[in-house]
């Protein structure tokens, strides 16, 4: 018994001069009815928590939807803005062409310009 347990048989004993054995079938009476409520209200407690649980999974779940909804409504646009490995390759190849061929129009630029240079210059 505990020391609670062993006040009341005390009091139930002496003060009420009830028999031994009776104090001690009211004192575990009381602790079973006391053990009962404790467990009652811990199951009801439990019952609540378990509902509020599940009501906040539900609204987390609402709220990553309407999140991953907004991702992807804002970000789309980015698919189109970046480009692949491919077209990366395919615009390196056509820009070394266009230097090539521009370096390749300066250069008879050049020499028609000296061309041009040395025949006035014989006249």
């Amino acid at each position: 018994m505990g020391t609670v347990n062993l006040r009341l048989y005390d009091i139930f004993r002496k003060d009420l001069k009830l028999q031994e054995a009776e104090a001690k079938e009211l004192v575990e009476v009381i602790h079973e009815v006391v053990k009962e409520e404790v467990a009652d209200k811990h199951k009801h407690i439990e019952q609540i928590v378990q509902k509020d649980i599940k009501h906040i999974a539900e609204h987390m779940d609402q709220e990553f939807g309407r999140m991953r909804e907004y991702m992807r409504q804002e970000f789309s646009h980015l698919d189109t803005k970046f480009a692949t490995k491919e077209e990366l390759a395919n615009l390196k190849a056509d820009l070394s062409k266009t230097i090539y061929f521009t370096s390749l129009a300066q250069l008879i630029a050049i020499i028609a310009s000296v061309i041009s240079l040395v025949l006035i210059l014989k006249k």
